[in-house]
């Protein structure tokens, strides 16, 4: 009898045993299939994340408009897998009166965020632009910075973003025939720089608060301010990430100042290059904090050589004999030095054919040759296609091995490339 009640006990107890082992199996399954949820929605994210990237890395400007005697370049970085900063600089269209004006627009802005909902407010920012111009802009009629700024804030507001969704924003007009720049900004806490043909930096205040659903209209005070743009001056125009990164107790706004002074000298690209190597040392390879993108605009005084051509399998043998007489004719250049610097140009042109056109005779590449007597010899070369380099977008902190390569044997001293390397600029200290 005793041995029943044991084994019926022990019965039981392996019955309770199984169930609870069944429950673990179970709960384990269910904790498996969350699991695998989980995985597959951080993929689907990622995903989601790398295409808005990819629209937002390709809606940049792979190239910027280099206007008679004027030269601009731009760096842009984004602090992680998005990026909330954006500029662009375009010509505007007066069509039947282009004859009459020559203008240019261009523009900088720092949304709130780095995810997906900031990289839809950039594009919502770039669409509200191209709209005004598309809808609002007449030929012959003035452009005004603040009239867009506004009509960027009446659309966002009637778009009923959230509260906590900020746009900052710096708008201009680059004017050529009277060498002026008309802009507009809201929501930069920090100036931007004016330096003169005598090397004297000068800060222009923005100061305004963002546009933001949180703010009155009101309080915007949004208006026009012109500066004119002397022989040999600069602008300097920057996100707060530039400015703002920290390290040691020391703001990079700190040494920002006398950086800019020390390479006054470099017409813009090579301006913009040497601040980036600055900012890489500043933060001692570290990642940056925010984005980081930064513009340079310079009026240069100097003589001119420009050309441009489609790209065929004949055009090396031809514009030899071209860019040889435009050398001699235009340039005031001793016999040696025009060699050298013609020997060079022709390098350059073989690999822009050869190695990114492939003589895709629809392309079409654009040469420009600036001469500062007793200063510099400065080139810029532009390409339709993607790339000069190693046919990949440019890596922020990787410029100083890449620019090795490129100067091994070279005619230039510093060599410049934009983001995407569609652009490269060559200078030759004279």
């Amino acid at each position: 009898m005793l041995n029943n009640i044991y084994i019926l006990i022990i019965l039981i107890l392996l019955i309770l045993l199984s169930l609870k082992i069944y429950q673990n199996y179970l709960y384990r399954q269910e904790i498996l299939k969350q699991q695998q949820k989980l995985v597959k929605l951080k993929s689907l994210q990622e995903k989601d994340l790398e295409q808005a990237r990819s629209i937002h890395q390709n809606s940049i400007p792979k190239q910027l408009p280099q206007p008679n005697n004027y030269s601009i370049a731009a760096c842009f970085s984004p602090a992680q897998h998005l990026g909330g900063d954006y500029y662009n600089f375009f010509k505007v269209e007066h069509g039947s009166l282009n004859i009459f004006f020559d203008q240019y627009f261009f523009y900088m802005f720092d949304v709130s965020g780095h995810r997906i909902d900031s990289a839809f407010l950039a594009m919502f920012v770039n669409e509200a632009i191209e709209n005004y111009f598309k809808l609002h802009h007449n030929e012959g009629e003035k452009v005004s910075p603040a009239e867009i700024l506004k009509y960027i804030d009446e659309q966002y507001r009637s778009a009923n973003y959230a509260e906590d969704y900020t746009i900052s924003i710096i708008a201009g007009v680059l004017e050529l025939k009277n060498n002026t720049f008309t802009y507009a900004a809201t929501g930069f806490h920090f100036p931007f720089y004016l330096l003169d043909e005598n090397n004297n930096l000068k800060e222009i205040e923005t100061g305004g608060l963002p546009i933001s659903t949180t703010f009155d209209v009101e309080l915007l005070k949004l208006r026009d301010h012109k500066i004119n743009f002397a022989e040999n001056s600069s602008l300097f125009i920057c996100t707060d990430g530039l400015v703002d990164e920290k390290r040691k107790d020391k703001l990079f706004a700190d040494v920002l100042p006398e950086k800019i002074i020390e390479h006054s000298q470099l017409p813009a690209p090579f301006l913009v290059s040497k601040i980036k190597e600055e900012f890489i040392n500043f933060i001692d390879g570290q990642s940056p904090e925010d984005d980081i993108t930064f513009a340079a605009i310079d009026r240069i005084n100097g003589q001119t050589i420009d050309w441009q051509s489609k790209v065929t399998c004949e055009i090396l043998e031809k514009s030899n004999n071209e860019i040889q007489k435009r050398l001699e004719n235009e340039l005031k250049l001793n016999t040696k030095l025009k060699q050298k610097l013609l020997e060079a140009l022709l390098k350059l042109l073989s690999r822009a054919l050869k190695t990114t056109n492939q003589f895709d005779s629809k392309q079409e590449i654009r040469l420009r040759i600036i001469h500062q007597p007793e200063q510099y010899l400065y080139l810029s070369l532009i390409d339709q296609k993607t790339a000069f380099h190693l046919n990949k977008e440019l890596n922020f902190c990787s410029s100083k091995e890449e620019q090795k390569l490129a100067l091994e044997n070279s005619f230039f001293e510093l060599i410049s490339y934009n983001n995407a390397g569609a652009q490269i600029f060559a200078l030759k200290f004279l």
